[in-house]
C-alpha cells in the first residue's frame, strides 16, 4: 500500500483520528497519532541523543521495529501548531527527510544512531490551516480541505457513536437515541458527542434506566458550563 503524505485542513473535532484508526484497522496496518502541538526540536518522532536526560527513540523507529509491518498509518494531530522552544530549531525538521522517499529510506533515528527505512509509512497530517506550515513542508504534502458535515452527516455521526459507546457497555442500552437526544448530541463536534453520551449513560445506568434522556445530555452541558463560569 502506497498513499502520498495528506495534509487535511479543517475544524477541529471531525473526527478525523476516529475515521483514520477505522481506516488503518481496514488496511490491517499499525495505527499511531503524534499531537504536533507537543513537539518542540522533533524528538518525539526522531528521537533524542543518548546523552540527554529521559533519551529514547522516537515515535517512528519504535513503531518500526516493534510491529511486524512497515507501512503503518501515523497521524500527527494540529500540524500548523507545532510547540515553540527557545533553541531556534525548526520543530518541523524531521519531516524534511520523512516526507521525501529518498531522505525516508535513510531516516536515522538520533537514539538509536543508524539508518532506518521509513519509506513506507503513510503520513496523514490534519490542521486548522496552512499558513504557519513552512512552504517547503507543504509542498511535500497533498492537500485536502475537510468541509464542515451537513445535517445529515452529524446526526449519521451520533448514531455510530452511540452504537460504538453502547457495544463497549455489552449494550445495555436501546439499540437507537430518542431524536430529541440525538439531534441535541448532533450540534456538537464528534469528540464532546462521545464524552457527552458517556456521561450520560453513566447518569442513566445510576438511575438503573436504560436509555438516555435528554436532560442527561443537558445535565452534562450545564456542569461544563457552570465550572467555566467558575474558574
Amino acid at each position: 500500500i502506497f498513499l502520498s503524505p495528506v495534509l487535511l485542513v479543517g475544524e477541529p473535532g471531525t473526527g478525523k483520528t476516529w475515521f483514520l484508526s477505522r481506516l488503518a484497522a481496514s488496511l490491517r496496518v499499525p495505527f499511531r497519532s503524534y499531537a504536533m502541538s507537543m513537539s518542540t526540536l522533533g524528538e518525539g518522532l526522531q528521537g533524542a541523543h543518548p546523552s540527554w536526560r529521559n533519551a529514547a527513540p522516537g515515535l517512528v523507529a519504535k513503531t518500526l521495529l516493534h510491529e511486524s509491518e512497515a507501512n503503518p498509518v501515523i497521524f500527527v494531530d494540529e500540524f500548523d501548531k507545532a510547540g515553540a522552544n527557545g533553541h531556534n530549531v525548526d520543530p518541523y525538521r524531521p519531516f524534511y527527510a520523512l516526507l521525501d522517499p529518498s531522505g525516508a529510506r535513510a531516516f536515522t533515528d538520533e537514539y538509536l544512531g543508524f539508518e532506518i527505512d521509513a519509506s513506507k509509512v503513510l503520513w496523514v497530517m490534519a490542521a486548522n490551516d496552512c499558513t504557519s506550515i513552512p512552504r517547503p513542508i507543504l509542498d511535500r504534502l497533498v492537500v485536502m480541505h475537510v468541509p464542515d458535515m451537513t445535517v445529515e452527516q452529524r446526526m449519521a455521526v451520533v448514531e455510530s457513536i452511540y452504537a460504538d459507546v453502547n457495544a463497549a457497555r455489552r449494550g445495555y442500552f436501546a439499540e437507537a437515541l430518542a431524536p430529541d437526544v440525538a439531534e441535541a448530541l448532533a450540534s456538537m463536534t464528534p469528540r464532546s458527542m462521545r464524552i457527552a453520551l458517556e456521561h450520560a449513560m453513566t447518569r442513566a445506568a445510576a438511575e438503573a434506566r436504560r436509555s438516555v434522556s435528554l436532560d442527561d445530555v443537558r445535565t452534562r452541558q450545564a456542569a461544563r458550563t457552570w465550572r467555566v463560569g467558575f474558574r
